[in-house]
């Protein structure tokens, strides 16, 4: 049995959402945003630089995550057959498809 620890790949820091990759010395920042981890490296071996690029980095994640949650909850009922109406007449479909495509939107729209 081999008694000798693996080496750790990650270290933490004392700041929230940095980490220190032990292997090459970078930094990289983990932020979770609607659910979904994001990583990404900050490009620097020096912790003050880091830690800048992290509070940068939080921001242009936050907002984007704020900008989808946005765009989500604007398309609701009535608009979304709607959308999906657009979104079929652009399309290159057959006649017929589009046709049933439409029926099918209509009669979910009136269930609804």
């Amino acid at each position: 049995m081999n008694s000798e620890k693996k080496a750790k790949r990650w270290e933490r820091t004392n700041v929230t959402n940095l980490w220190k990759l032990a292997t090459s010395g970078s930094y990289y920042a983990r932020v979770k945003v609607n659910g979904k981890e994001k990583w990404r490296s900050l490009k620097t071996k020096v912790f003050s630089v880091a830690k800048l690029r992290l509070a940068d980095f939080e921001r242009e994640e936050r907002a984007k995550g704020k900008r989808s949650a946005d765009a989500a909850t604007q398309v609701e009922g009535g608009s979304c057959g709607k959308l999906l109406e657009i979104y079929l007449a652009d399309m290159r479909l057959a006649t017929d498809t589009k046709a049933s495509s439409h029926f099918c939107v209509g009669s979910r729209l009136e269930s609804s």
